[in-house]
C-alpha cells in the first residue's frame, strides 16, 4: 500500500498488516496511537536517500510554491 498518511500507514503496521517503511523522525504519534512500533530492517533504515523535486518553472513562481521549495531546501541544508 501506498499513501501519503504517515499515521495511517503507522496504524496499519501495529494492527499487524505489514511492516511501515516510513520515516519516522520528527513525527509525532498519531492523537490516540497505541501504536508503539518497533525499527526493523535495520540495514535498510538511516541510508541515505535520494530526493528529487521537479516543479515546473511557471509553477516555481507561486509563492506558496516558493516557500515549500525553500522549506525543503532548509531542510536539506542547501539555503
Amino acid at each position: 500500500m501506498i499513501s501519503t498518511d504517515i499515521h495511517m500507514l503507522r496504524q496499519c503496521a501495529a494492527a499487524g498488516m505489514g511492516i511501515a517503511f516510513v520515516p519516522d523522525a520528527g513525527f509525532a504519534e498519531s492523537e490516540g496511537s497505541v501504536d508503539r512500533l518497533v525499527p526493523v530492517l535495520a540495514d535498510e533504515i538511516g541510508r541515505e536517500r535520494p530526493l528529487r523535486v521537479v516543479v515546473p518553472a511557471a509553477l516555481s513562481e507561486i509563492p506558496r510554491i516558493r516557500v515549500v521549495l525553500s522549506e525543503i531546501r532548509k531542510f536539506l541544508g542547501q539555503e
